[in-house]
């Protein structure tokens, strides 16, 4: 990297960061517009509830809370924008004719600029607040706020010798006063001299080496990503249904154990086609994976697993609830897996028809083993046969076939569309 930057290449530098954080701040304009509007309308009288609250933020009267207040939402927007803004620098921006701090200036601009919904806020409450003749002083520190954020935000290293000073000119900023002021204008340029670079990327770490065997597990637990968390929680709303039911109400000992196998079973179901859809689409087929000494019945098997091991939360549930219940939900469970292996590799990237389909013919099949239990025996006895139709979709797919892209051309570094 040169010690410089040519003139060309700063400006086209620039006027990148700039559509950088002119996009952040739209994306941060919706709800930082939305929460105060929606608190106002709340009032009985908005418009003399706006009118304290310009007071308070710009008012001449305004003490070091509301600037302190004012920081606090500067300092979070930066800190939102700083690793979306950080996140490409260290790759093909490497190879610009621009030196590190030219780059680290220009992506702290792009930290200023997402802060602007912040002061076009606060430029719109000037008005109500100023009294005739003297506008808001509190305005004038606004520039000083907002650079001393993006500075505190930077995330470069060593980051608390500039962080400390960025930090201590964001508290003088807040304080009302010329010589704060000033104070803060002259820890700005050590703030930014104290700087360093950007941390080394996470994706450059090396990453704990997994068996052969569970290397298919691992993708698709990182495909599914915060699913396997969620996704748990969501199939126990059948069965917390279910036992509101049983608890409310007089129940012979059939319907109760009924109740408690619908909502296992719903529960099992609803979590099926939550993570085989994920799955779906975020791990669609892999044309790499079929030269691998693997078939297709070992890729859906392991496929089965990875969405049948997430079940044991809504049947553990049921076993409290009701033992034998959990037992029927739990025969019922690897027909379900094995389904639901089949039916994520008959969706597309992106679509859940498919799915779709598998929760509704899964809800029919736990519906009836609800009123006659011993269907239960029936679906695992046919297990096999889901397995076998799964391995022979897998065998189907058209690894080569083409497929359009789920994410925006901008980012693409091989789309045409994008130049």
């Amino acid at each position: 990297m040169t010690s410089s930057a040519t003139g060309p290449g700063l400006a086209a530098l620039a006027r990148f960061h700039l559509h950088v954080g002119a996009q952040l701040a739209m994306r941060a304009a919706a709800p930082l517009a939305g929460v105060p509007i929606v608190v106002l309308l709340l009032q009985q009288d908005p418009s003399a509830a706006l009118r304290a609250l310009a007071a308070w933020l710009l008012g001449p009267f305004s003490g070091p809370g509301a600037g302190l207040a004012t920081a606090a939402v500067a300092l979070t927007l930066a800190t939102w924008a700083a690793p979306r803004v950080a996140a490409g620098l260290g790759g093909w921006a490497r190879h610009l004719p621009a030196s590190e701090s030219t780059q680290r200036r220009a992506a702290l601009c792009a930290l200023v600029i997402a802060q602007v919904p912040l002061l076009t806020a606060l430029l719109l409450l000037a008005p109500i607040a100023a009294r005739p003749g003297v506008a808001p002083a509190r305005i004038v520190g606004l520039p000083l706020l907002m650079a001393a954020a993006a500075l505190a935000a930077w995330p470069g290293r060593p980051a608390w010798p500039s962080r400390g000073a960025a930090l201590l000119a964001l508290v003088l900023v807040a304080q009302p006063g010329p010589a704060s002021l000033v104070s803060a204008a002259l820890l700005l340029p050590v703030a930014d001299r104290l700087a360093g670079t950007l941390r080394p990327n996470a994706r450059t770490r090396r990453r704990p080496a997994f068996p052969a065997a569970l290397t298919s597990a691992v993708i698709a637990l990182r495909a599914l990503g915060v699913a396997t968390e969620a996704s748990p929680l969501l199939a126990l709303m059948p069965v917390g249904a279910m036992t509101l039911l049983r608890l409310n109400n007089d129940l012979s000992p059939s319907v109760a154990s009924a109740a408690a196998r619908l909502g296992g079973g719903l529960g099992v179901v609803i979590l099926l086609a939550a993570l085989s859809g994920r799955l779906a689409s975020c791990r669609p087929v892999w044309p790499w994976a079929r030269s691998l000494p693997v078939g297709s019945r070992r890729r859906v098997a392991e496929d089965a697993v990875v969405l049948a091991v997430p079940c044991l939360v809504p049947l553990a549930a049921t076993a409290a609830l009701d033992p034998p219940a959990a037992l029927a939900v739990l025969a019922c469970l690897p027909f379900l897996a094995f389904r639901a292996a089949g039916a994520l590799r008959g969706a597309a990237p992106g679509r859940a028809e498919t799915p779709a389909v598998f929760a509704a013919a899964g809800a029919l099949l736990v519906a009836w083993v609800a009123v006659l239990p011993w269907l239960a025996l029936a679906a695992l006895a046919i297990a096999p046969l889901a397995f076998r139709s799964a391995a022979e979709r897998d065998r189907l797919q058209k690894v080569g076939r083409w497929e359009a892209l789920h994410h925006r051309s901008v980012g693409d570094p091989l789309s045409w569309s994008a130049r």
